[in-house]
């Protein structure tokens, strides 16, 4: 369950025997809650003597969405492990723009790890809710989650115009919402589609960080109109030979019975970048942050707790940004700074965005210097960097490289 602050997840151990079994809940990262509500086993009698046991954490929204939860559990020294289900998106085009003449581009919404059998969708345009005709379809459940896909059809002109598309979907039963974003030569694009005997594969690409940063990026080919949940097979193949280490997501049942899966590569893209002008963006429109650095107030400094810096980006577009922090040219974990959500200001054709670190007074105290860095296409090396430090009060500008340090992988 959820409020507009907080949200309460449970892990349940059911039919274990003997007693007892521990449960820690935590992050995946290993940070274990001490705020944990760990209830009294209960005994079973139906058919055989066996035990049950809960437990329940709430957390902060803003904790919930920047991290992922765990349910640890220890029996007879055997430890399980159960990753708290989040509400997934994916957006993409399902029909290739501008295939058979048609005046309009297919938007499909595939939507996963819903508590409700019912979910509220809602579409964007630039930033702007819009009303479009579409039909939400379940997918059915797996797990105790339920999955649900949505199409939409947008304007051929309008998708060329490089509009951005955003999908909302809110879960009935928590309140929780997730969303997407694509556009023209951005977001989850489809580079490739396929029919054959009835069955359809599309191979599409997500913006994320990596991609800006590294020139990674997760591919996704998903296989629709599949008569089973078995008897398939996914291979990745690079130009020379060789197979290439990948993913797959569990298959969904659809609604007319046939079912769907997702097979997911991390890969470099930078041949791909070199090759292929059209995944990139265009420079037509393209507009680079306006980046200022505020420091503390003189009310946190006086409370000699803690002090908050706030970063702010204006006047960019397109919408894709990254923007981290570091100090003393240490990068700060994302866990601890919140980013806003980029938004549409109309009377600039723009996005922006503000970010805030919040550190210890002592830090701010022994004048260790703080930068915000943000990433952005139309920046000259793609970033830009401001620090600040308590001697100047004045931030200074820097256009720098940079290396994502929690990368698994990393481009030439």
């Amino acid at each position: 369950s959820s409020t507009h602050s907080s949200v309460t997840f449970g892990c349940l151990v059911s039919k274990y025997f003997p007693e007892p079994v521990t449960i820690a809940m935590g992050t995946t990262t290993g940070q274990t809650s001490s705020t944990v509500t760990i209830f009294p086993a209960v005994q079973l009698t139906d058919p055989n003597i066996s035990y049950s046991r809960s437990s329940q954490l709430t957390v902060s929204s803003s904790d919930w969405s920047k991290n992922t939860y765990q349910c640890l559990v220890n029996h007879n020294s055997i430890n399980f492990q159960k990753i708290i289900p989040k509400g997934k998106m994916y957006l993409f085009p399902g029909s290739c723009p501008g295939e058979n003449n048609l005046k309009h581009v297919q938007l499909v919404c595939q939507m996963y790890n819903f508590t409700s059998q019912t979910i509220e969708v809602t579409w964007y345009i630039n930033g702007i809710e819009t009303s479009i005709e579409n039909k939400i379809t379940s997918l059915g459940m797996s797990n105790g989650q339920f999955s649900f896909l949505c199409k939409v059809n947008v304007s051929q002109a309008q998708w060329n115009s490089g509009a951005y598309y955003k999908c909302q979907a809110k879960d009935t039963k928590t309140g929780k919402k997730v969303e997407d974003t694509i556009r023209k030569c951005s977001g989850m694009r489809s580079i490739y589609k396929s029919t054959y005997f009835g069955l359809s594969c599309i191979l599409g690409i997500k913006f994320s960080t990596d991609l800006l940063v590294n020139k990674i990026a997760p591919l996704t080919c998903l296989a629709s109109n599949l008569p089973s949940s078995t008897g398939y097979k996914f291979t990745w193949l690079q130009e020379g030979g060789g197979n290439l280490p990948f993913t797959t997501e569990d298959p969904t049942l659809n609604e007319n019975g046939t079912y769907s899966v997702a097979s997911v590569l991390i890969t470099c893209l930078c041949p791909f970048f070199r090759t292929n002008s059209n995944f990139c963006y265009t420079e037509d429109n393209m507009s680079p942050p306006i980046v200022a650095l505020f420091p503390p107030t003189s009310e946190e400094e006086s409370s000699k707790e803690y002090v908050t810096y706030t970063c702010m980006a204006s006047n960019f577009y397109p919408i894709d940004i990254y923007i981290g922090w570091s100090q003393d040219n240490q990068e700060i974990h994302k866990s601890l700074y919140v980013n806003s959500d980029p938004t549409w200001e109309v009377e600039n054709a723009s996005y922006f965005i503000v970010s805030k670190l919040k550190v210890p007074y002592e830090d701010w105290k022994e004048n260790k210097a703080v930068s915000c860095v943000v990433g952005h296409k139309a920046l000259p090396l793609h970033f830009i960097q401001r620090t600040i430090d308590k001697t100047t009060g004045k931030p200074t500008k820097t256009f720098v490289n940079i290396y994502m340090s929690d990368s698994n992988l990393s481009c030439p």
